[in-house]
């Protein structure tokens, strides 16, 4: 009788174990077929509304693992990729959507003078290149170039004209690269036509430019000293002459704002 009471017992526990193997089995099963069916990727999506212009940065992103079905041809999925890209203009991107490619643009490609990586007390200077100033296409944004002067001046008033060549600007940032014309990723033009750099003067070194750009031309030249941002470069040109000459030819006029009840003498 207790033979057979524990051969009962022992079926039951048997069928019991056979039961939960069963059972895990089958939940490890439905998980595995669940997960190759739903594919879940970690997309990155808008932390916040995104209006027009805005540079991403990592406080605008978060990652949320969505069924890879559901991730549409145009979506990006690298976060690290997002970073440093500009909302293009005419777009927006509400909170919680995709950042799709072409809602999307590289810093440089976005012309917008709001962008410009100006510090205090600088200003923002266009300069006209084509492909022999601009050494083939090969200056890019963030590059630093010197500023040469090729034109004409006089060294002392009433003596004849001479020519004038040297450096007017040391270690100039490149901002901007922009063409009116059918451009590459670089801004610059695919035809024989002229393009722009926009590079960042003081506001001393942006008024003998502007002067200079009068009569004379103004170029991009590319240094060591400029290249690799050496603290004290060298001075071959004597900067003083450089600049005599040039405001020889024009004229230096200083504006004073008009106080409160002060009469001004139109005549």
């Amino acid at each position: 009788m207790k033979l057979l009471e524990t051969m009962k017992k022992q079926k039951v526990l048997s069928t019991l174990v056979l039961v939960l193997l069963f059972g895990l089995l089958s939940f490890l099963c439905f998980n595995q077929i669940v997960k190759s069916t739903i594919d879940l990727q970690p997309v990155p999506i808008a932390k916040t509304y995104l209006k027009e212009g805005t540079i991403l940065t990592e406080d605008n992103i978060i990652l949320k693992e969505l069924p890879s079905s559901s991730i549409t041809q145009g979506v990006i999925t690298n976060k690290d990729a997002l970073i440093g890209q500009v909302v293009d203009y005419g777009n927006a991107l509400a909170e919680g959507s995709f950042f799709y490619d072409e809602l999307l643009a590289e810093k440089n490609e976005v012309k917008d003078a709001g962008l410009f990586e100006l510090e205090e007390g600088q200003i923002a200077t266009t300069l006209e290149v084509n492909e022999k100033t601009s050494y083939s296409n090969s200056l890019r944004v963030g590059h630093q170039v010197d500023l040469f002067f090729s034109g004409t001046g006089v060294e002392n008033e009433g003596e004849k004209e001479k020519v004038i060549y040297g450096e007017l600007v040391k270690q100039a940032k490149v901002l901007a690269i922009y063409s009116d014309q059918q451009a590459d990723t670089e801004g610059y033009s695919s035809s024989s036509s002229s393009s722009y750099i926009v590079v960042a003067l003081s506001y001393e070194d942006a008024d003998l430019v502007g002067r200079a750009k009068v009569f004379g031309e103004v170029f991009p030249v590319i240094s060591y000293d400029a290249l690799h941002s050496v603290e004290n470069p060298e001075n071959y040109y004597d900067g003083s002459r450089m600049k005599d000459a040039i405001y020889q030819r024009t004229i230096d006029i200083k504006l004073y704002p008009i106080m409160e009840g002060e009469i001004v003498d139109e005549g």
